[in-house]
């Protein structure tokens, strides 16, 4: 059998793909994003080098992953045999496809796998590449790929003789513009000059490539869809996307401009809460005097009972009514909402009757987030970020990203779901959701309260009412105390 050879000497690269062949042979670039807009030659030099490099290096092992598998069957795949054929090189003789296992082996032991790398539900962590070893690997179109994967397949790569060959270890990222997590983490770090030295971005577009079609770029051009033309034809990250926006990014900005908050006055005082549900995220704790936000708390990794102590404690010390508190009740921030007898915020639950045209949101989420881009438009509402840089951007990010999904067949409106902003920004919302449920004091406004946090100086919060054996006194859900078995015990 003739085994064809594909050599870094015979390649053709454009410019821009020698500037991310540099990038791909050096010994510090991990992760590498070339493309940024569309036909810059991105799928075409993925392939090549994922060629060269299986000839080069027997027995290695390479991944190409997408978000669904059968994308790269009927788009990547077409690719890599056009630039087979673009060297003269005879497919049968250098490898054979196995389509049940989605797999290309070639002649010299090396292969390349085809990953879904969709996300699944019974999967959030990526596990199922738990015991995969890869020399380096790409991702195509990434902008529409979790980050979680990419984190994941980092984990995985660096694994398959990259000593015995001296490869460093690499992942290629190729996409068109999009503000997630890639526009966050890799793009605007460049555009700032603070990019971290293993990363790398080269953007090639459509007349950085001699090879197009001659009529490819006229076929962008006439892209009606404006924000679609900026992104594909002129490589635009910061393109605008006011189109399904609940909030304005200027309305935002005023929201957070320290100009703002003498026009804001005062009020009652209020404790919204998003509880963490996984270890990445953040139990984020606000405290409110009227539709001012004095004090955001972010707190990674606490659990139940500290949630508990952390709210206990700023209502105790600002002296906020049990009645005025409210937790995100899903997951598990029911056991927070039971420990402190709380109201509960269900994201899911129906609408609260009201205005007209209530009954049209999806749920009290979606209604909520509608609200609140009212108060944001008609400047009622302040957030205090006391020159927090960081704490400031990415406030903004969770608000941009608060979107209107398509009608559905009942034409109720709704918004995004928390697991696609995740997948945007590659974090979960939980400020905006914590700044979000204050709204439901507005749709509901609450009586008189009853008891503060500040009058119950002599009970503390106790995890487990069986072992001290003393009288155990709940606060209920309308602020009074009983004596049903529950956290809140005597101090005495």
């Amino acid at each position: 059998m003739k085994t064809e050879q594909l050599t870094l000497k015979k390649i053709r690269p454009t410019e821009k793909q020698k500037s991310a062949w540099k990038y791909l042979l050096d010994f510090v670039t991990v992760l590498l994003v070339f493309g940024g807009g569309a036909g810059g030659g991105k799928s075409w030099l993925g392939c090549e080098w994922l060629l060269v490099m299986c000839l080069r290096y027997p027995g290695t092992r390479y991944f190409i992953g997408r978000n669904e598998l059968k994308q790269i069957r009927s788009t990547t795949l077409e690719t890599f045999y056009k630039v087979l054929r673009f060297y003269g090189i005879v497919p049968d003789s250098i490898l054979r496809y196995n389509a049940q296992d989605h797999i290309i082996l070639f002649h010299n032991g090396s292969r390349i796998d085809l990953l879904d790398l969709q996300y699944l539900p019974s999967d959030p962590f990526f596990e199922r590449w738990g015991s995969y070893e890869f020399s380096s690997g790409w991702v195509e179109e990434a902008s529409e790929v979790d980050e979680g994967a990419i984190d994941t397949l980092k984990s995985r790569i660096g694994r398959c003789l990259n000593d015995k060959y001296k490869i460093f270890a690499k992942i290629l990222i190729t996409c068109n513009p999009k503000k997630v997590w890639i526009y966050y983490n890799i793009y605007k770090p460049w555009k700032d000059g603070t990019l971290a030295k293993d990363k790398a971005f080269v953007q090639s577009l459509v007349d950085d490539n001699p090879f197009n079609e001659s009529q490819y770029k006229e076929k962008l051009q006439g892209i009606t869809d404006l924000i679609k033309r900026e992104r594909l034809l002129f490589g635009n990250w910061d393109y605008s996307e006011e189109a399904g926006q609940v909030i304005a990014y200027q309305d935002i900005i005023d929201a957070i401009d320290e100009r703002t908050s003498p026009r804001i006055p005062k009020g009652q005082k209020y404790i919204t809460a998003d509880i963490a549900r996984f270890g990445s995220d953040n139990t984020v704790i606000v405290l409110w005097s009227g539709l001012r936000a004095e004090e955001i708390h972010v707190h990674p990794h606490l659990s139940i009972l500290q949630s508990c102590e952390k709210i206990k404690d700023l209502a105790s010390k600002n002296k906020v009514s049990i009645q005025n508190i409210i937790v995100d009740e899903d997951g598990i921030g029911g056991g927070v909402v039971d420990g402190l007898g709380c109201k509960g915020f269900l994201n899911g639950s129906k609408p609260i009757p009201g205005k007209k045209g209530d009954d049209n949101f999806a749920n009290l989420k979606t209604q909520a987030y509608y609200r609140l881009g009212e108060f944001f438009k008609e400047k009622k509402i302040f957030i205090n970020c006391r020159q927090n840089t960081e704490l400031r951007n990415q406030l903004i990010e969770e608000m941009e990203q608060v979107r209107l999904k398509d009608s559905d067949t009942e034409n109720k409106i709704a918004i995004v779901s928390k697991k696609d902003i995740k997948q945007r920004i590659g974090r979960s919302p939980d400020i905006s959701d914590a700044i979000m449920m204050r709204v439901f004091f507005e749709l509901k406004p609450t009586s008189q309260p009853r008891m503060s946090f500040h009058k119950m100086n002599r009970f503390r919060f106790n995890g487990d009412s069986k072992e001290n054996g003393s009288n155990v006194v709940q606060i209920n859900r309308n602020g009074y105390p009983s004596r049903d078995n529950g956290y809140i015990s005597p101090m005495e």
